[in-house]
């Protein structure tokens, strides 16, 4: 790391860590990309090809990073889109020049992935999430309470006085939930059952990190083995430890 940064974390170069995302639907944006694979590894970098917007390249903080995030997510349909994800023999994606191909709309972007200039009719092709807020694994990586994706959702961090029937409408704007659940054990957290795993999938997209229960920090979203009838009985008080990443990156937002 180091620079000058005042100690902010940096991308580094290092073989294994940069994975290749073929066959994405162009309705993919990096920011999509981001919140997908940032359920299971810390993403450092993302770039959507300039001239293939099926392809994109995301460097992750190390190789154990980007083996888990393929193990889970090769072969997932992503907007009715199998995704194919195999490791690069890049060893970093580079930020391109500001006003080159792939800036989008000739947008400058600041170190810490914010953007300038920046017309949200283009999306922008190439970022850097080292800093973004939303890094789920930036204190700890523990892969054991990691689900792959189907159609059962984890919410946690939501907003206190929140009732059930809230969560259940919102997550049923981007799909059909068959239920909602809070846990037993925490009502800042529930489980979200959709009628298929590309309904959750749009559930994740389009709602994880945002501030959806007029609180002042966002949702967090991801998959989980856990099953709404009983999400509390059969976990039991281990149902606060599921996603606890998510309670984790949710208690570090809050700092």
């Amino acid at each position: 790391g180091g620079g000058g940064g005042g100690g902010a974390p940096m991308a580094t170069a290092q073989p294994g860590c940069v994975l290749l995302i073929n066959n994405l639907d162009e309705s993919v944006t990096v920011d999509d990309l981001f919140t997908l694979f940032g359920v299971y590894a810390e993403v450092h970098r993302i770039k959507k090809l300039y001239n293939r917007p099926e392809v994109a390249l995301i460097q992750f903080k190390d190789a154990q990073h980007a083996s888990v995030a393929r193990m889970y997510l090769d072969k997932i349909p992503v907007r009715g889109k199998p995704i194919a994800v195999t490791t690069s023999k890049h060893t970093e994606v580079k930020m391109p020049r500001p006003g080159g191909p792939g800036y989008g709309s000739g947008a400058t972007v600041q170190r810490d992935g914010s953007v300038l200039d920046y017309d949200p009719a283009q999306p922008l092709l190439t970022k850097d999430f080292v800093n973004a807020p939303g890094q789920r694994h930036r204190k700890s990586y523990d892969t054991n309470r990691m689900a792959p994706p189907c159609a059962v959702l984890h919410v946690a961090n939501i907003t206190p006085g929140t009732t059930i029937d809230q969560v259940r409408e919102l997550f049923g704007t981007v799909g059909t939930v068959l239920g909602a659940e809070f846990f037993r054990t925490s009502e800042k957290m529930a489980i979200v059952e959709y009628d298929s795993m590309a309904g959750a999938m749009e559930g994740l997209l389009q709602l994880n990190f945002t501030k959806s229960f007029g609180g002042k920090s966002p949702i967090y979203v991801s998959f989980t083995k856990l099953t709404r009838r009983a999400p509390a009985a059969e976990a039991g008080d281990n149902a606060a430890d599921a996603n606890g990443a998510d309670a984790a990156a949710a208690a570090a937002d809050a700092e």
